[in-house]
């Protein structure tokens, strides 16, 4: 199920505002059947509600996957707080990001594989060698 956000995401950034962004996450579902779901205790759960406390590491993940929210956004309050939802700007920045990675030998062959065959043409050449590379990123 997707969780619906308001459009007040930007005074939730910062670490002080964790118990904020999990009231936003949990919307009107209980803090035990929360906590259930989430795998921790809803003792936990209304310490971090209160601010009174932040979760650790192991915590923020499980709340991350329980409520199926980026742990970034979980933690932080910055960027898209759905797990794997992207804004353009994201998208772009992580493209530019990949694209300063490859060698040009690697670009080149990118470039060669979708002229050819498409997208799938390019991720053809995924199967991994013995060391879990595809041969081509060597």
């Amino acid at each position: 199920m997707a969780v619906k956000f308001g459009a007040d995401l930007k005074s939730t950034v910062g670490m002080e505002n964790f118990g904020a962004r999990l009231r936003m996450i949990m919307q009107e579902e209980s803090t035990s059947s929360f906590a259930r779901k989430c795998g921790i205790s809803s003792e936990s759960v209304k310490k971090y509600l209160n601010s009174k406390t932040i979760p650790g590491a192991d915590k923020a993940l499980a709340i991350s996957k329980g409520a199926n929210v980026s742990l970034s956004w979980l933690i932080s309050g910055e960027g898209e707080p759905q797990a794997g939802q992207l804004s353009e700007e994201d998208v772009t920045r992580w493209w530019m990001s990949i694209a300063e990675l490859l060698t040009p030998e690697q670009k080149r062959q990118i470039i060669s594989d979708f002229h050819k065959s498409g997208v799938e043409g390019v991720f053809k050449r995924l199967p991994a060698s013995k060391d879990g590379l595809p041969k081509w990123v060597k």
